[in-house]
């Protein structure tokens, strides 16, 4: 490599270096996070922490059909405090409270209350008619410790963070893309194994940046 190359790619890198705080401060506005939880088999939760969505508070979550964003149970509408773990596979049953305060039990297979705003003790009462023991309740901030997040959640909140640092992203991706490939025609010049590790050390950001920058690009034609 040059004198004059290596000075070019240390430049570079001070100026992605000295652009990082700037991207960093830019994203302090983006505070609202929605996350997809696995729930049973008929449903997952979409989980506000924090954000505007709730109807009080700022940590809330909604009950909503699987596989379909914004599907939701017939007059199963508004954000939740908490809610019952299920107690075991092919239960439809759901004992939750309201964020503005209220208990109901909810038939998640025939899509109908079993009791609504009711005082928790009735809530529990007929939960507890139908055969299930004392409930586990998961609250909204804590709903992590009892359900999974759904891989498509993953990758969104991945893609969402791409999209932020997206100039990031795009300045420093035909760097790393360079230097892999001079890496490369360089351990084939000279045999060296040591470029051949810094070339496979390089890939995975290259790849993970060309995956990254192809899924911001499908994203933006969406949020338009």
């Amino acid at each position: 490599m040059s004198q004059e190359l290596r000075g070019r790619i240390l430049s570079l890198v001070l100026i992605l270096g000295g652009l990082a705080p700037s991207v960093a401060l830019a994203t302090v506005g983006f505070a609202e996070t929605h996350s997809r939880l696995a729930y049973n088999d008929l449903a997952e939760l979409d989980w506000v922490h924090p954000g505007d969505g709730c109807n009080v508070g700022k940590t809330c979550f909604f009950l909503e059909k699987k596989g379909k964003p914004s599907g939701w149970f017939r007059d199963l509408y508004g954000s939740m405090r908490r809610v019952s773990v299920p107690p075991g596979t092919g239960v439809s049953l759901v004992l939750g409270e309201w964020s503005a305060g209220g208990w109901f039990v909810y038939d998640l297979r025939d899509e109908s209350y079993r009791t609504k705003s009711a005082s928790y003790e009735e809530a529990l009462a007929l939960w507890k008619s139908a055969g299930f023991p004392e409930p586990v309740l998961a609250d909204a901030p804590k709903l992590s410790r009892y359900f999974r997040e759904t891989w498509a959640s993953r990758l969104e909140g991945l893609t969402m963070l791409a999209l932020l640092f997206s100039p990031m992203i795009v300045m420093s991706l035909p760097f790393v893309l360079l230097l892999l490939i001079w890496s490369l025609l360089t351990f084939r010049r000279t045999k060296s194994k040591s470029f051949l590790a810094l070339a496979a050390l390089l890939l995975v950001p290259a790849v993970l940046g060309l995956f990254l920058l192809l899924r911001i690009l499908a994203v933006l034609p969406k949020a338009r």
